[in-house]
């Protein structure tokens, strides 16, 4: 037998020691049930943001967001208000009028006989 055949070394002191790895907390907390504060539909966002751009300037002095953070929120929300209710409804509206436009002057069955799309016919 030679030398490092022997079984005095059966692997026993290459394994790590479990000395310096903190011991494992028992996770006893149960998870609490997601509250949704920002609406998922479009039409309840837009209120919510206008609901939003009238109760932080009352509200947030009182919970110590200075002014210039509330300027600057409220803008957005009122951004954030006009392009989800008048821009968005303006574009849904907009939008098959502006497609049919683009189809009659690229198949050239407008009303328009201009001299600058006879090559396309």
């Amino acid at each position: 037998m030679n030398w490092d055949q022997s079984t005095w070394d059966s692997g026993f002191w290459d394994q790590p020691s479990d000395y310096f790895s903190p011991p494992k907390q028992p996770n006893n907390r149960t998870k609490m049930k997601r509250q949704v504060y920002y609406p998922s539909r479009i039409g309840d966002q837009v209120n919510w943001l206008d609901n939003y751009s009238v109760k932080l300037p009352l509200h947030g002095p009182t919970l110590g967001v200075i002014a210039a953070d509330i300027t600057a929120s409220v803008n957005d929300a009122k951004y954030a208000n006009y392009v989800l209710g008048t821009w968005l409804s303006a574009v849904r509206n907009f939008s098959p009028s502006t497609t049919d436009a683009v189809d009659d002057v690229l198949t050239n069955s407008g009303r328009c006989r201009c001299s600058s799309t006879r090559w396309m016919s």
